[in-house]
């Protein structure tokens, strides 16, 4: 089957797709650029942007992968010998420590020469340096590049809210009891954990913590639940089976662009963050200067913008000191851009010990297993 830029569902309605070469087939010479990404992570205009300006027309292959996990997967699955094996390929930042323990991808030659990496916000900078191990480490290695981001929000039903008389703006509202059995969260031990900790002040990557406090919150929190999901919880806000949720914000801010029964917000005191990362599968090609075009490409500030406002997650390189970038972003949705306070109360997911990982498992097993 032909690759395309465009979501299954227009290719098959039959919109105008942007023709590619397929690379590594029926003897073809591999394709000068073969990016794996994230569909939608890139909206096909700017592709068709990027082809544009290098002059390629159609000898670019990009391939979109459905869902994020298949790209960790596809990753596992590509060998030396594998065909038209990509130059890039989109990984989240709760996988890059995997992959790298796994020796699955290698660092990025050459990144640093380029001058949007200067610009490059440290934070981000600091996410993609790590050691062997995967664990950030300040020196290390440059193992990704990121090229847009989110957060965890919390989405409410707006007309639920307008009965109660009030809107949710804070974590702490997750254990309000007016909304006893209208909550979902999702299925996740590390998230929710996460976000008692943020609660409770302290750091979503806490090593240790007091298990006693963390055990009663998380009991308080179980029994607020209508139930526990990760993908399947904003079709229930709308028909006010729950009125709360914690939810992505690549899931949720599709739907309130167009469902204004749903409303969002990232809370004052910071949340969670995600990373949609490039990386180089081990035995990717020794990298050609259209590979690293790409990158420069997707760093550009005017792309930044594009990326943030069509894609719906945000650029790293979106700049707090260029303020129309910033006012066209918020116009398009807050939460796309919550300030700088905001952020620096933020956290990523680092990778924690196994003992650590072990203590919220046998947490989250005992709270969930009490009914």
């Amino acid at each position: 089957m032909a690759r395309y830029h465009l979501t299954r569902r227009e290719f098959l309605l039959g919109s105008a797709a942007l023709t590619l070469q397929l690379a590594g087939c029926g003897g073809q010479e591999r394709s000068p650029l073969v990016v794996y990404l994230l569909e939608n992570s890139v909206p096909t205009e700017l592709i068709r942007e990027f082809t544009r300006r290098i002059g390629r027309g159609n000898q670019l292959d990009f391939e979109p992968i459905e869902q994020l996990q298949d790209t960790f997967r596809r990753l596992q699955t590509l060998e030396e010998t594998s065909p038209n094996i990509p130059d890039w390929i989109t990984l989240g930042d709760a996988w890059l420590a995997a992959a790298i323990q796994q020796d699955l991808i290698r660092p990025i030659a050459g990144l640093e020469t380029l001058d949007t990496w200067a610009q490059l916000p440290l934070q981000w900078q600091a996410l993609v340096r790590r050691d062997r191990q995967g664990a950030p480490q300040p020196e290390g290695d440059i193992w990704a590049a990121p090229y847009r981001w989110g957060s965890l929000v919390l989405v409410y039903s707006v007309s639920a809210m307008e009965k109660l008389n009030w809107v949710p703006s804070q974590w702490e509202d997750l254990w309000r009891p007016e909304l006893q059995g209208r909550i979902s969260v999702p299925d996740s031990a590390r998230v929710v954990i996460g976000l008692i900790l943020k609660q409770l002040g302290e750091s979503v990557n806490q090593v240790s913590f007091d298990e006693a406090v963390v055990e009663s919150r998380l009991t308080e929190l179980h029994q607020q639940m209508r139930f526990y999901s990760s993908d399947a919880y904003l079709e229930p806000l709308l028909r006010e089976d729950t009125w709360l949720a914690v939810g992505w914000s690549t899931d949720v801010l599709p739907f309130t662009q167009r469902d204004r029964r749903l409303k969002a917000v990232i809370p004052d005191a910071g949340t969670l963050l995600f990373a949609d990362l490039w990386v180089q599968p081990r035995h990717a090609p020794t990298p050609l200067e259209m590979a690293m075009e790409w990158i420069e490409f997707c760093w550009q500030p005017d792309i930044a913008e594009r990326i943030t406002t069509l894609s719906l997650s945000t650029s790293p390189q979106l700049q707090s000191s260029d303020p129309a970038a910033i006012a066209s972003v918020v116009n398009t949705s807050p939460l796309l851009w919550p300030g700088e306070a905001v952020m620096d109360r933020s956290e990523w997911l680092a990778p924690l010990p196994e003992e650590t990982i072990a203590a919220y498992r046998d947490l989250w097993l005992r709270v969930r297993q009490t009914g």
